[in-house]
């Protein structure tokens, strides 16, 4: 029980980020809540929900200069569909991760992208 209630209290917090971020016209830290509202609903058995958060984390640092930040967030979406059994969305979205990491100099995404990669091909 006290998982499920570290969860919801994780996930309200970052709801609550989301929204704090969005009033204040920050996109990054918008983005980056998502990406905590994501792994949350993933772990707590919604993966659909999860799918939506993490893309729209994707679509909103879309808006800015191309960063770490949505070489990372593209690396939560590979995870994601990962978890949900989609292959070909995950190896997708983890090639658009490693290529962005890549040019970046990103070591994160890489490490991270090593069990997404290996576990969607076993």
């Amino acid at each position: 029980m006290t998982g499920t209630l570290s969860r919801l209290a994780i996930f309200a917090s970052s709801l609550d980020a989301v929204e704090a971020y969005r009033t204040v016209g920050d996109v990054q830290g918008q983005a980056e809540a998502l990406g905590w509202v994501a792994r949350v609903r993933l772990s707590m058995g919604f993966g659909r929900q999860s799918v939506n958060a993490a893309g729209e984390a994707v679509s909103l640092l879309e808006q800015l200069p191309v960063g770490r930040e949505l070489a990372r967030a593209c690396a939560i979406v590979a995870a994601v569909h990962l978890l949900g059994e989609d292959r070909d969305a995950t190896e997708a979205w983890a090639g658009r991760a490693l290529d962005l990491a890549t040019r970046l100099g990103d070591l994160w995404v890489p490490n991270i992208l090593i069990g997404v990669s290996g576990d969607s091909r076993g």
